[in-house]
């Protein structure tokens, strides 16, 4: 790769490389295809690429606000433009380890983060070997290695220190923010009203709640952008995409990223003064003990809902108290498809269904009397609860794997915290921290972890905390 740039990078080179860009334009004219337009663009992305290989990694944080979900005739579905970046991303990253090896790995490779994050890709291609739907299982894995490797490995790999971080985040926020800001012009149009919420963010977004997710866990790195500022101007601009952006989130009608946006805020607090993963043993118990009872002698049966009173709402208000009525559609469409998942898990405890199996199998498993008007799912969307998907999906290994991640990542951002001594890394890791909870959060009843304006920020986050643990773990013992 070096050697080709180094005949490109000359004066001759880069006159054939011209001539070679302006043919094609005149080629696509000649002919009238706007495909040929596209080639010259193809051949300059080629070019910058061959002199900076990080080129794709920093047009994806560029474009993946303005991504969008395409679909084939023949049902093949994508993100485009960020996918294809995605897979040059990886393929560059396995390139780099192949070609030197030595020069790559590095000590912020080496930690215990790096080592749960591969235990649970492990896991996963594991159960992808004896998964009921292979081909299925199949991409699912390989969708995963897109998302680990650029996000995680590259990122360790590209990001020296702290500005660099800075940089990759104001790449996506300038786009983000225009995205919000014609998105709200757009529902203002309809009056705010919640009946439009969907309609307003497609096609950027599929639905509100993971436009909601994408903007409630960016909130965090707003604010560590503002503080890192030092004009007072982008100051301003940057307190002005947090108001922005909780305009936004709030005029999604999207209860679980405005319940994580308000424990976030309190998770910052807790974090600063050593509580936060105390609060978190705590809560933890009374969890599980909530999903015990449930579960022991099906006592989940009292919570059915009533078939003719759970309906789809037109209003937020109302929504808010049918919930807790347990008579909104999208609550109980949610119980009605976790029922099926457990009943799934008691058939295949240890390893599954198999990676990205559950849709293909829940309806022979749900359960009449949890049945609602949107049952048929017609988006053949999942589970919506990450860990009962990854419980459905990869037994209970894999859900206790990735349990110990979180857990120990949750712990590992307080320690760290405590232990960094640079304000400007103090302000990353928070950052990164509160990313991680809310992304958690919100994925206690979504599942919106391979999606990639949500993904990339989850493996982002723990880059941040590897990087910031082998440079605490560096320094001498005081």
């Amino acid at each position: 790769m070096e050697a080709i740039f180094a005949r490109i990078s000359t004066g001759k080179g880069q006159l054939w490389a011209t001539i070679f860009v302006a043919s094609l334009v005149l080629l696509a004219f000649a002919f009238e295809s706007w495909l040929l337009l596209l080639l010259p663009v193809l051949g300059i992305f080629v070019y910058l690429f061959l002199k900076d290989y990080s080129l794709p990694y920093k047009l994806f944080f560029i474009l993946v606000p303005f991504s969008v979900e395409y679909y084939s005739p023949g049902g093949f579905g994508t993100d485009l433009p960020t996918e294809p970046l995605m897979l040059i991303m990886t393929g560059t990253a396995i390139l780099l380890l192949l070609r030197t090896p030595q020069a790559i790995i590095k000590p912020s490779y080496l930690t215990p983060v790096t080592a749960l994050l591969l235990a649970h890709v492990f896991w996963i291609f594991v159960t992808m070997l004896f998964s009921s739907a292979p081909v299925i299982s199949l991409k699912y894995f390989l969708a995963k290695l897109w998302y680990v490797i650029p996000f995680y490995f590259l990122s360790l790999h590209l990001i020296k220190n702290t500005n660099d971080f800075r940089k990759i985040i104001r790449l996506t926020f300038w786009p983000l923010f225009l995205v919000t800001a014609g998105i709200l012009v757009r529902h203002a149009m309809f009056g705010f009203t919640f009946e439009s919420a969907n309609h307003v963010v497609t096609p950027i977004f599929r639905n509100h709640v993971s436009y909601a997710s994408a903007l409630v866990l960016f909130l965090p790195f707003i604010w560590f952008l503002m503080v890192m500022e030092q004009s007072k101007g982008m100051k301003l601009i940057y307190l002005t995409g947090i108001f922005v952006f909780i305009v936004g989130i709030y005029f999604s009608y999207t209860r679980a990223a405005i319940l994580a946006a308000m424990i976030a805020f309190v998770c910052y607090f807790l974090i600063t003064y050593r509580l936060f993963f105390k609060s978190i043993l705590v809560a933890l118990p009374l969890f599980i003990g909530i999903i015990y009872y449930l579960i022991k002698d099906n006592n989940y049966v009292y919570f059915a809902p009533d078939f003719e009173r759970t309906v789809m709402h037109s209003e937020f208000t109302n929504l808010l108290d049918a919930t807790y009525k347990l008579e909104d559609i999208s609550t109980m469409e949610r119980v009605y498809r976790w029922v099926a998942g457990s009943q799934m898990f008691v058939e295949k405890p240890w390893l599954g269904f198999g990676p990205g199996s559950f849709y293909s199998f829940y309806k022979n498993y749900t359960v009449n009397m949890f049945e609602t008007y949107v049952s048929d799912n017609p988006e053949h969307s999942g589970i919506h609860n990450n860990f009962l998907m990854i419980l459905v999906e990869q037994g209970i290994i894999g859900l206790l794997i990735f349990l110990a991640l979180s857990l120990y990542v949750l712990y590992a951002f307080e320690k760290q915290y405590q232990l960094t001594q640079s304000r400007e890394d103090k302000w990353l890791l928070m950052s990164g921290a509160l990313c991680f909870v809310i992304i958690l959060l919100t994925n206690l009843i979504n599942d919106t972890i391979e999606v990639d304006k949500i993904g990339p920020f989850f493996f982002l986050s723990l880059a941040i905390l590897s990087r910031q643990y082998t440079i605490n773990m560096s320094k001498p013992a005081a």
